[in-house]
């Protein structure tokens, strides 16, 4: 793959999805950033819902996205930041959805959200690509919690 970009257009990405990522790296995860910069500057979507596990002050580049009215919805355990600000003045197009740490595996699997993409950081992988807690710069611990099927 020579993009995330190009990754997103192979996973069929459009306006209108939602996205999903896990925040086992806390504040050190810019994988949203990241994705969410190549969804929208690079291939011009819109109208895009973030499901995240949390959200932190590391995504304070998303806050834009909102004001601008390309992150229309938000679906999280947490919300600080410049991100939680934006959206408790009211910029966020939809209201957002705030459940437990446990209420959202639980939301997923009641198919009370529904997930087109789900994108999760790793420090490494082994060799056949299944991503792994440790062996890394950025070693996190087990990555269990980040399994929701539904």
């Amino acid at each position: 793959m020579e993009s995330l970009a190009e990754a997103l257009r192979q996973c069929g990405a459009k306006s209108g999805m939602t996205f999903s990522f896990h925040h086992h790296l806390r504040d050190g995860d810019f994988v949203v950033n990241m994705v969410m910069k190549a969804a929208i500057e690079e291939l011009g979507l819109e109208d895009l819902t973030i499901a995240a596990s949390s959200l932190g002050a590391a995504h304070d580049p998303i806050a834009d996205y909102i004001e601008q009215g390309k992150v229309i919805g938000i679906q999280t355990s947490g919300i600080r930041g410049r991100m939680g600000e934006v959206v408790s003045k009211g910029k966020l197009r939809t209201r957002a959805v705030i459940r437990s740490h446990g209420g959202r595996p639980r939301a997923i699997e009641a198919g009370e959200v529904h997930i087109d993409i789900a994108f999760i950081a790793a420090p490494t992988s082994d060799c056949v690509g299944n991503c792994r807690g440790i062996g890394g710069k950025s070693n996190c611990g087990s990555m269990g919690y980040a399994w929701a099927t539904p």
